[in-house]
């Protein structure tokens, strides 16, 4: 055997002597840190996010209803943001009435369903067409700053992160930075 490598993530952090020759960090690589290895991981950074702009800010009155299936109904006058990617993009449908997204910094909860293109969010903030919203990552703003890694909404869909990265559509845009 002329390379000799039994390390995938995990055993990268938790089990030095299976290093060998070689490592197959693999997930590691993009932040995705293995929960079993608990206090010992290295200082990782989740190295993906998923970011879209508000396309239109609508101020509800109470009793109004969100989404398909009326799964949310405004409980007093409220202002829902909405954003342009929905399941068919890799946002999973699951995450209606349970996801949270980030918006200059401030954490806001998504309401109703999910639908293919679309994402609604209750906010209680001045948020304007143009924001920047996370839905994966990190983000600082005058709201504060805050973060949604790829474990919260692998736990949320019951699924692993993997999943949730290979999940994203062609219609996301991929952008490489430093």
């Amino acid at each position: 055997i002329a390379l000799r490598h039994l390390a995938n993530s995990g055993a990268v952090v938790r089990h030095p002597n299976a290093h060998m020759d070689a490592v197959r960090p693999g997930a590691l690589m993009y932040g995705i840190a293995d929960r079993q290895a608990g206090e010992a991981l290295p200082d990782t950074r989740q190295a993906m996010s998923v970011k879209a702009r508000v396309v239109s800010v609508k101020r509800l009155h109470a009793g109004e209803s969100v989404g398909y299936g009326r799964t949310f109904t405004t409980p007093r006058e409220t202002v829902v943001a909405v954003l342009p990617i929905g399941y068919a993009d890799g946002y999973r449908r699951v995450l209606g009435n349970r996801g949270r997204v980030l918006i200059r910094g401030g954490s806001f909860p998504v309401i109703g369903r999910v639908s293919m293109d679309l994402v609604s969010v209750l906010v209680d903030n001045p948020i304007r067409v143009g924001d920047e919203a996370v839905l994966v990552g990190s983000q600082q703003g005058e709201l504060g700053s805050g973060s949604i890694s790829t474990w919260e909404l692998a736990d949320l869909c019951d699924t692993i992160p993997y999943e949730i990265w290979t999940s994203l559509g062609s219609r996301v845009e991929r952008v490489l930075s430093n």
